[in-house]
């Protein structure tokens, strides 16, 4: 289903998307550490959640367009994220049971650094319905301003944090970098033979964090008919793929 679908936005009137007061003192270890993808149009989408040592994504997956077309028309379809559990629009991806416990709670207040943004506030508004290629996806709408988009990705502004990180150079904090991207299979390849095989691999910022300290790099992992999100972790010399998770395809 190639075709543009329609986004559609819910109010937060009757929604909680982090319940209760923000928190009073600086984030520790085991405070839960969101990244979201912001674009241009100031939409986040969530992909990466960092609990303790712990990767997870919590956030629904996108999801074929064509069970998003029977979504709009009222019809209870199985989400690929909680199983056999039906559910029909407008009910939001939040406030879930979490698979580490307790309930699922989206923030509200991100901080997005980009190429042109340095710790520039972001304030959920409403949640969101959008294009993933040729797939849907929640997302967050913040009713920001026309952003710059990051060269090289159509839609992309850059990425966002729910607690105070610090933004590096790989020049002076990541010895070998280029030999850790090969290493890790995060090398361009044009696919002049066959354009169906071209892949970017985008670098959208380096980032130390503040409560559970250490490196990490954020990767827009580009491909003919889709693209994923990845955190890459540095220790010295050494880097791993800690988290990928999937941003749409055909």
């Amino acid at each position: 289903m190639r075709g543009t679908l329609r986004g559609f936005a819910i109010g937060l009137a009757t929604l909680c998307l982090a319940c209760g007061p923000g928190p009073s003192a600086p984030p520790t270890e085991r405070d839960p550490l969101w990244i979201a993808v912001v674009q241009t149009d100031g939409a986040l989408i969530p992909f990466a959640r960092r609990v303790g040592d712990r990767w997870d994504l919590p956030w629904p997956a996108p999801f074929d367009a064509q069970t998003a077309a029977l979504e709009t028309r009222g019809e209870e379809v199985p989400p690929p994220w909680l199983g056999q559990e039906a559910w029909t629009l407008p009910v939001p991806p939040i406030d879930r049971e979490d698979p580490q416990g307790g309930r699922i709670a989206a923030p509200m207040q991100w901080t997005l650094y980009s190429q042109t943004e340095r710790g520039t506030g972001l304030t959920v508004a409403r949640l969101l319905l959008t294009q993933a290629h040729c797939m849907m996806r929640w997302a967050l709408g913040s009713g920001e301003r026309q952003l710059s988009r990051v060269e090289g990705t159509p839609d992309v502004a850059g990425v966002a944090f729910n607690q105070s990180v610090e933004v590096v150079s790989a020049a002076d904090e990541i010895p070998g970098l280029d030999r850790m991207r090969a290493d890790l299979g995060l090398v361009d390849s044009t696919g002049l033979d066959d354009p169906t095989l071209a892949r970017r691999f985008i670098w959208l910022g380096f980032y130390r964090l503040a409560a559970a300290g250490g490196i990490i790099g954020v990767v827009n992992d580009r491909a003919y008919e889709g693209e994923s999100w990845v955190v890459v972790e540095f220790d010295g010399d050494q880097g791993r793929i800690a988290h990928r998770a999937l941003g749409g395809g055909c």
